[in-house]
């Protein structure tokens, strides 16, 4: 369920001011925050941060209405850095929007989502859309980048900030986690009342830090609903939505006639390999029986139906057999959608990055602490890769050996 928030945007470092029971819920500070609808006339240059699961695509999208319905811009060029490769300069400069900025009147606002999810197949992605932006200060242009907290580090770009005519302070925005006007919202569109009561039953479960994440309200208010009295953790809630949207009809069919009878043990079993190897690749998306010839954005997955995979697969300990009518069957599920056009052949990617950093944290808790860190580290070894922090965060509560490393050497 999607509410209608008035999401606010921080300057990053602004502190908040702090709501009910003093350090779950927060109120925005007058004259600091901005509006996502506000956005479009703050800078020509955005940098939009935040944690995961917060909400920053959806505002993304929202943000791409603004410009459209205020008419700042002519055209909107929305694109996900998982579908650029390695060369995001000559991708952009191919597309008609920028054609048409170049050889015309017309003006361009740029939007570039899911930057952290393509740093595992390219390292360098940021500073080359940040040079690429850099290059082209075009008066009738405004650029976008959208990115989780922990992969920016504003101190090495002082200069593109300076090419735009603007400041770090003025361009580089965090989105709010809830606020309790936003809990006030989302009790009002779902037909209830007082929100007190809940806001207690979270309190007594401990659950104010979860609640205050965008994705997990609404689960929260139907376990409340229900009266549900266990502590809800953000594994358990992740999971229930994962398996809801792997239980649910098939929302499109890869191939004409009915869908074949799946259990549901392996179609959560067949979404642990695809997530595995997706964000071991860094191809979030992915296509099968393999009609894509690009083999650098898109994960084929019919090469799982041969050797070493070999449609072969061993979860908890059990071996068990799958095919191309189990993938198909998959990619049919909501927990994927389809990224392609109806003219193309069909490419799809995970409903929600998070849903596949949860699939594979739940097949990495199974391995040892040193396989475990040759994934999630930078090549010395030395710390977490920015792009598997949520997933090195998401081990480590089921994982005391890789929680007293990261406690050790990246106790933020």
């Amino acid at each position: 369920m999607s509410f209608p928030w008035e999401r606010h945007w921080l300057p990053v470092g602004a502190s908040l001011e702090r709501g009910w029971h003093g350090d779950w819920f927060y109120t925005a500070v007058d004259g600091i925050s901005v509006e996502t609808k506000d956005l479009a006339s703050s800078s020509r240059l955005l940098v939009l941060l935040g944690n995961p699961s917060t909400g920053k695509s959806t505002e993304l999208e929202g943000l791409e209405h603004v410009f459209l319905e205020s008419g700042d811009v002519t055209n909107v060029l929305r694109l996900r850095a998982t579908t650029i490769g390695l060369a995001p300069s000559a991708f952009i400069s191919k597309t008609p929007q920028w054609r048409d900025l170049q050889d015309s009147d017309e003006s361009l606002a740029v939007l570039i989502d899911g930057i952290d999810e393509a740093l595992a197949s390219n390292p360098l992605l940021l500073e080359e859309l940040v040079q690429f932006a850099e290059l082209n200060h075009h008066p009738a242009l405004r650029v976008v980048l959208c990115l989780r907290s922990g992969a920016w580090d504003g101190r090495n770009y002082d200069s593109l900030f300076s090419s735009w005519d603007t400041t770090a302070d003025r361009s580089v925005l965090e989105l709010c986690p809830l606020r309790l006007p936003d809990v006030e919202v989302a009790f009002k569109a779902a037909g209830l009342g007082d929100t007190q009561p809940f806001l207690e039953w979270l309190h007594a479960n401990n659950l104010g830090p979860t609640a205050r994440i965008a994705q997990f309200l609404a689960p929260l208010i139907d376990a409340w609903r229900s009266g549900t009295h266990e502590a809800l953790s953000v594994h358990q809630l992740r999971d229930q939505q994962i398996t809801r949207l792997l239980s649910e009809d098939p929302q499109r069919q890869m191939r004409p006639g009915h869908p074949p009878a799946i259990s549901l043990a392996k179609l959560e079993s067949l979404a642990e390999i695809v997530a595995v190897h997706a964000l071991l690749s860094g191809t979030m998306q992915f296509s099968f029986p393999g009609e894509s010839s690009d083999g650098i954005t898109n994960l084929r997955l019919a090469q799982f139906l041969d050797p070493p995979i070999g449609g072969t697969w061993k979860c908890h300990g059990v071996d068990f057999e799958f095919g191309q009518t189990e993938i198909e069957s998959l990619l049919d599920r909501p927990l994927f959608r389809r990224i392609s056009s109806v003219s193309q052949p069909p490419s799809f990617a995970f409903d929600h990055h998070s849903f596949a950093e949860r699939l594979a944290a739940r097949c990495f808790e199974r391995q040892p602490l040193i396989h475990l860190l040759q994934i999630l580290c930078v090549p010395d070894g030395s710390h977490v890769a920015p792009q598997m922090e949520a997933l090195a965060a998401a081990l480590a509560p089921s994982n005391p050996l890789l929680s007293e490393w990261l406690n050790e050497r990246q106790p933020e």
